[in-house]
């Protein structure tokens, strides 16, 4: 779990940095106000096209990439109630159990 914790931080930045670069190398200005929200009578609170798009894209993604990682992980065909489960012995479930975890695990080192 740690692994797919420490894998979830790092997508989750790579996610990030790819807004980041896309808008540096098409020249676009990150810093373009989108919105802004009045906090106080006095204070605004600007939120800027990179920040929305960083935010939402690297989101979108890192949910993915988690999803994907635990769903591989978990081997749900395996599971009580899984499509293989009734036909799949203990040891078997196990090993394909096994074999998902050491899938998301090279994913995890190698995405």
């Amino acid at each position: 779990r740690l692994i797919n914790l420490m894998a979830s931080l790092a997508f989750g930045l790579i996610a990030t940095c790819c807004v980041v670069l896309y808008y540096y190398l098409n020249e676009i200005d990150m810093n373009k106000t989108l919105i802004s929200i009045c906090i106080f009578r006095s204070h605004d609170f600007p939120i800027s096209c990179g920040m929305f798009f960083s935010a939402i894209f690297g989101g979108m993604c890192n949910v993915l990439f988690d999803f994907a990682v635990w769903f591989i992980q978990a081997c749900p065909p395996c599971q009580p109630g899984g499509l293989l489960s009734n036909h799949l012995t203990e040891p078997m479930k196990r090993f394909w159990i096994w074999v998902g975890s050491h899938i998301a695990l090279f994913i995890t080192i190698f995405g």
